[in-house]
């Protein structure tokens, strides 16, 4: 599985989340971040076609402060985690 965090300019946000991913998974290695609309529809090209790539694209969109850690598999969705709101999505 593919894992990213994908958070908005937001100031602060970007360190929140990886606090946040931090405490979740203490031992593991940060995912790649991709910080603002341009850089996560970036990531979405190179999933275009897929429901991830979708998701991706819906996410892109929003308006406000957001940080999702989430995860890929086959071009679909196999993890989506908000790390503000410390839940998972559905």
């Amino acid at each position: 599985m593919n894992e990213f965090l994908v958070v908005c300019k937001c100031s602060g946000v970007k360190e929140k989340a990886e606090a946040a991913y931090k405490i979740m998974r203490p031992k593991a290695e940060l995912p790649p971040v991709y910080k603002g609309k341009d850089a996560i529809v970036s990531l979405a090209n190179q999933y275009s076609g897929t429901d991830f790539g979708g998701y991706l694209l819906a996410i892109s969109k929003k308006n406000g402060r957001y940080a999702y850690h989430l995860g890929e598999s086959g071009g679909e969705v196999a993890l989506s985690y908000d790390l503000i709101k410390g839940k998972k999505v559905a």
